[in-house]
């Protein structure tokens, strides 16, 4: 054999591997976008300002209903018939229901809901007050109201008692079907989540109850762009000063598990608590799509290597933080807003033995392969294109809730006096531990 022949078939066993490993690591690629990227970037409209045409509703929500049939894997293990739903709505539209923008955009609302998915819906913002209300046992408060509610005759604890002049339980039952969720008793919470905004109007009466009285509130809503109403922080903390062991309780609360700004924000909360001998970790009424930060919060409280329930190979694979947390196990106090993100650093935490649930069942909406699609008219909707899912320890991620290892549902008479039924829990938990390890600490 020449020399030349040698070199040319030395080069072809090296090149060859390479040249595998590329188109393996190519496709790869291609089927990771093809489960996580569209290229669509979600940006929320009012209804009145949407793109589509009144002429265009019937062409518009067909393009809608082709994409929902082809990527909307749930739709069999949830026993709905895709064809018929898209018909029935087809219908509506041709039958001339639907006349205005508001009319379109409320139709694909309540399509939406019948899809029972809480990661599934059309991005559309709301005119809004604010989000300050609590939901408990049927009935919805303002809680802890911003400024702007305060300036416009709200109070903390007022009980919302007629929304427009309809009960406050009607409406509820009303707007349910304009909710995205798995379960009715999500649907339900986001509904009463909610009653401070509205897609179509901008201006709403409340009466509501304080103490012995009752009061009309005329409540302007301000739209979406507004600079009045102040996003919520997405992660708080504390150092308690009136619980036992001199601050050695720390609090984190995360509310909303998304944003560029996230991960500053935790570190700052976190190099606060950090050395505390114990951690209570809120994640009550807390969402979010942006699972890698699920991923990257969880890192900070494993103890040794550990898989998560979302990500696409490599990325299932945690390793503790440089810095990860060196005190007892933390406790995790969830209800039934937890979901999404929030579920999936739940589950995380739970399977790697690095957390202690304490609170209310979780809305059981995680780990479903979100993605955006715009339509050519400019409909732009969320959809879960995955089918069911299972955690590592065979959780099924997606329609059930995540129950807790202690369970506290939140009662009105808890509520009114502001008592926090599952902080005192962990704290009593804390602080029995403590005692059983050293009879003679000092109480």
């Amino acid at each position: 054999m020449s020399l030349k022949s040698v070199v040319r078939s030395k080069r072809f066993l090296i090149i060859t591997p390479i040249c595998l490993l590329l188109i393996l690591c190519a496709a790869i690629w291609t089927h990771y976008k093809s489960l996580y990227g569209t290229g669509v970037t979600p940006r929320p409209v009012l209804m009145g300002q949407m793109e589509v045409a009144p002429q265009d509703f019937a062409a518009d929500f067909a393009e809608v209903s082709d994409i929902v049939k082809d990527h909307y894997k749930l739709a069999k293990p949830k026993h709905i018939d895709i064809d018929s739903l898209n018909n029935l709505y087809a219908q509506r539209i041709a039958s001339g229901e639907v006349k205005t923008k508001e009319d379109y955009g409320m139709m694909l609302l309540n399509y939406f809901h019948y899809l029972y998915n809480s990661h599934s819906y059309p991005c559309y913002a709301r005119y809004s007050a604010g989000e300050d209300v609590a939901y408990v046992q049927g009935n919805v408060f303002i809680s802890h109201p911003n400024a702007y509610l305060v300036t416009h005759g709200l109070r903390d604890k007022d009980l919302i008692l007629r929304i427009d002049g309809q009960k406050t339980s009607d409406w509820l039952l009303n707007q349910q079907q304009y909710q995205s969720g798995s379960s009715p008793w999500y649907q339900q919470l986001q509904a009463a989540r909610h009653i401070l905004s509205s897609y179509t109007k901008q201006r709403i009466t409340y009466l509501v109850q304080r103490g012995q009285d009752t009061l009309d509130v005329t409540l302007p809503l301000l739209p979406p762009d507004n600079s009045v109403i102040k996003p919520q922080p997405l992660v708080t903390w504390s150092l308690p000063t009136d619980v036992i062991y001199k601050q050695d309780i720390a609090y984190i609360k995360i509310n909303r598990l998304e944003g560029k700004d996230f991960m500053s924000q935790f570190q700052s909360a976190y190099d606060h608590v950090k050395h505390a001998a114990d951690l209570i970790l809120d994640l009550r009424g807390c969402s979010g799509d942006d699972y890698g930060l699920a991923r990257k919060v969880c890192q900070y409280f494993l103890k040794k290597p550990a898989k998560s329930c979302t990500g696409y190979l490599w990325q299932a694979r945690m390793s503790p933080n440089h810095q990860a947390y060196q005190g007892m196990q933390p406790w995790l106090i969830i209800d039934g807003g937890t979901s999404g993100a929030a579920e999936a650093l739940l589950i995380d935490m739970r399977e790697a033995g690095v957390a202690m649930p304490v609170g209310e069942p979780t809305a059981g909406d995680v780990g479903v392969g979100t993605r955006f699609f715009r339509t050519k008219r400019g409909t732009t909707f969320s959809l879960a294109t995955w089918g069911p899912t299972f955690s590592h320890g065979g959780f099924q991620m997606e329609g059930l809730p995540y129950q807790p290892q202690v369970t506290n549902m939140l009662s009105i008479s808890d509520f009114m006096s502001g008592r926090d039924g599952s902080v005192s829990i962990a704290n009593q938990s804390i602080e029995s531990r403590r005692t059983s390890q050293d009879p003679d600490a000092k109480r």
